[in-house]
């Protein structure tokens, strides 16, 4: 058994593999067997000028152009992009130990598509914000995510009228204190003819202060603060008000929301643009969007 490398050749102890030993020849070491079956030494990773860049796909009409965002440059003919996971792509290649000769080349397709090219081997790989999700790895291997992601219902909200939420700060709690205090306010404006009286009223003086400064913090909070809720509150309403909702068109929501929230085909409305959820919600062209 003999040890070997690049800068040291051969050499029998790997202790004294330091290059006074070592020898670059194959005399006096019987065959050598490299991986593959080969008779001599691997040049190991090197990329020649010959050798063609790889091909990264990349999303050309995402949703959310913070991630990725697709540019061309007219005076060099030459496709760059932008984006967050563009930025984690350049930064995973300054780690490698040798050159990564690429080129980026924009899909049109959804991002399933897209996936299924690597595996037909028509793109080397793909950057993007993809969603990992269980069909998606019949075809393709991911890296470890690095953003946490999951689905979102998005709905428009509605304001609480003004006489529901005062009227919620009149409680069956503040009512009997207020109650209480009114007879202990009577109490000590006669006088106390005992300590005991004293002993009692004090301690219940400064309950009502308490009670007194919180009513008070609480309504100015109800006052200043604009309330909202959600117009609609879950998904079953959605389905059972046969609703419009909106989703991703590349992405893999719009499956999802058919075969597992079972939402009817019709009633699914896909966008190419962050900005057009917006003008969907002001016209009601979708009551809900669904996010991933």
């Amino acid at each position: 058994m003999a040890v070997w490398s690049p800068e040291s050749g051969f050499s029998k102890n790997p202790e004294r593999h330091n290059g006074e030993s070592s020898s670059s020849s194959f005399e006096g070491w019987g065959p050598v067997y490299w991986p593959g079956g080969k008779g001599s030494v691997p040049r190991g990773w090197v990329i020649s000028e010959k050798d063609k860049p790889l091909k990264i796909g990349i999303p050309s009409m995402g949703a959310f152009r913070e991630f990725v965002q697709v540019c061309f440059d007219q005076v060099n003919n030459k496709t760059s992009a932008t984006g967050f996971s563009i930025k984690v792509f350049e930064a995973t290649l300054k780690r490698l130990p040798y050159d990564f000769p690429y080129e980026f080349v924009p899909v049109n397709g959804s991002y399933d598509e897209m996936v299924k090219q690597v595996y037909r081997k028509e793109l080397d790989a793909a950057v993007g914000d993809f969603s990992i999700e269980p069909g998606r790895f019949r075809y393709a291997e991911f890296s470890q995510p690095y953003i946490d992601s999951r689905l979102v219902m998005i709905v428009t909200t509605k304001s609480i009228k003004k006489i529901t939420w005062m009227l919620q700060t009149f409680t069956k709690e503040f009512m009997v204190t207020n109650a209480s205090n009114a007879y202990v306010h009577r109490i000590p404006g006669q006088s106390l003819r005992n300590s005991l009286s004293q002993v009692v009223v004090a301690p219940w003086l400064f309950v009502i202060l308490i009670v007194t400064a919180c009513f008070t913090a609480d309504l100015s909070s109800r006052m200043t603060v604009s309330w909202l809720e959600p117009s609609i509150l879950d998904i079953d309403t959605l389905l059972k008000t046969n609703a419009f909702v909106g989703c991703n068109a590349n992405s893999f929501v719009g499956h999802y929301l058919t075969n597992v929230l079972h939402f009817k085909p019709e009633n699914i409305r896909r966008f190419y643009l962050e900005s057009d959820y917006l003008e969907a919600f002001e016209t009601g062209y979708i009551k809900a969007a669904f996010v991933c």
